[in-house]
């Protein structure tokens, strides 16, 4: 049962195949996946360790903690990051989509869409295609739906080809492309592969094509997986599965139920925005209701509206100038909700000299600087305090047909994004909005 195993005892295993543990913010996961791939080559004597992970600010952060003599054995990267580099160095000659490329082309594919079918739906739609390998009709149509019919999904399906025969004409590839390429060919050139251990944390995030990536990284071996994850920090619009994989847990999946960071009053208060949410178990199955025990000590957070963002980010000025004269400035984030909205933020902070450092690079500030991020690249770290911004309700899709289904994906993605920054602080929290605030607070 999983609240038999503590987290040495979870480190230190000898695992017959892959495990998976699963824990809310708090629990522990990083600091037991890192504790593990130290374990796997001082313990275990594994020649390679790959350790992946989320972000390239989690990576960094990560590295340092890295004993220096097991740092030419323990690769660590962020998952996406070193698929793309691998593919490279294996010749596998795809050209990475960029944002702009991205933009272009799904504004020449929405060009026949239906005027039922949103831009965000046809993404999200789009999402799951990649991540189950569809490139044949009859196999979309048969594709697990949420409530779709058959005369919806053939609207999709004209809009998905036109994006696909855009991709391909100028020889693009998403993460799911590169992730399924570089699969099939170690799974036919299996001399090609580099390690004897995989651990990888995060890995509620990575899509179906990834994780059966993971299972073709290594052959079948004890202690060869070793995944940990929370569907409830879920940022992928695309949900996977371990047994879709090929991954088989069998009976090694367990649960940690401490939160180590952040005061009982303040998750208390986070989980109440998942609070009508259900969830999945990572392996297909269901999750079970959501709690965690945490510290006693810390008050609950501090919600407060403003009238417009210009007001909003002076109060958040002003509390930051006073937080400085307390404790030191990298033991502070300031997440905010939209990833455009940072440079407004940066400005703001900046002109008020508050020292800040966007977190959109694995480059580090050489002097210590307010931690700037959007919800989801914060996502694996930790500060003593946390300011989250811009927290209120945003524009909405129209509530009719498709548009309902994208707006349902939507809002849970908005939830869990705003629990995972939420989640952030290990003894204060503030969450400022503007305008209306959200449902859920």
């Amino acid at each position: 049962m999983p609240d038999a195993w503590t987290s040495a005892e979870l480190c230190d295993g000898r695992w017959a195949g892959p495990v998976l543990v699963r824990g809310l913010s708090g629990c522990g996961k990083t600091r037991l996946a890192l504790q593990r791939a130290v374990f796997l080559v001082e313990g275990l004597g594994k020649r390679r360790v790959l350790f992946l992970v989320g972000s390239p600010g989690a990576a960094v952060r990560l590295a340092r903690q890295i004993p220096e003599g097991l740092r030419d054995r323990i690769e660590l990267s962020p998952m996406r990051s070193w698929i793309a580099a691998r593919c490279r160095r294996l010749g596998l000659r795809y050209s990475p989509i960029t944002e702009a490329d991205r933009k272009r082309l799904w504004s020449v594919a929405m060009q026949s869409a239906s005027s039922q079918l949103s831009l965000a739906c046809c993404q999200a739609e789009w999402l799951q295609v990649q991540a189950w390998g569809i490139r044949e009709l009859s196999d979309y149509l048969a594709m697990p739906s949420e409530g779709r019919e058959e005369r919806e999904k053939m609207q999709l399906w004209d809009v998905l080809t036109t994006y696909r025969a855009a991709l391909d004409a100028e020889g693009l590839a998403g993460p799911d492309d590169y992730a399924r390429m570089l699969s099939e060919l170690l799974r036919d050139n299996p001399a090609l592969r580099l390690h004897d251990a995989v651990v990888v944390d995060n890995v509620e995030d990575a899509s179906l094509a990834e994780l059966r990536l993971l299972r073709q990284l290594l052959a079948w071996q004890e202690n060869d997986l070793f995944l940990l994850g929370e569907a409830a920090q879920r940022l992928h619009p695309a949900p996977a599965a371990c047994r879709h994989a090929g991954i088989h847990l069998e009976q090694r999946h367990f649960e940690l139920r401490r939160d180590w960071r952040c005061a009982q009053a303040t998750h208390d208060w986070a989980l109440r925005v998942l609070a009508t949410c259900a969830f999945d178990d990572l392996d297909g199955g269901t999750r079970s209701e959501l709690g965690v025990v945490g510290h006693e000590q810390g008050e609950g957070p501090q919600v407060q509206g403003f009238a417009d963002f210009e007001e909003e980010l002076a109060f958040v000025s002003e509390l930051l100038e006073r937080w400085l004269g307390e404790l030191a400035a990298d033991e502070i984030a300031v997440c905010c909700r939209e990833p455009r909205t940072l440079r407004t933020v940066q400005r703001q902070l900046e002109g008020a000299s508050v020292p800040v450092q966007v977190l959109d690079s694995a480059v580090e500030s050489e002097q210590a600087a307010v931690c700037l991020a959007s919800f989801a690249q914060v996502k694996g770290l930790e500060f003593e305090r946390v300011i989250v911004v811009d927290a209120g309700t945003q524009s909405r899709p129209s509530q009719t047909g498709l548009a309902t289904l994208c707006q349902e994906r939507a809002e849970l993605l908005e939830r869990v994004a705003l629990y995972v920054a939420c989640t952030r602080a290990r003894s204060q929290l503030v969450v400022t909005y503007h305008g209306q605030a959200a449902a859920w607070f």
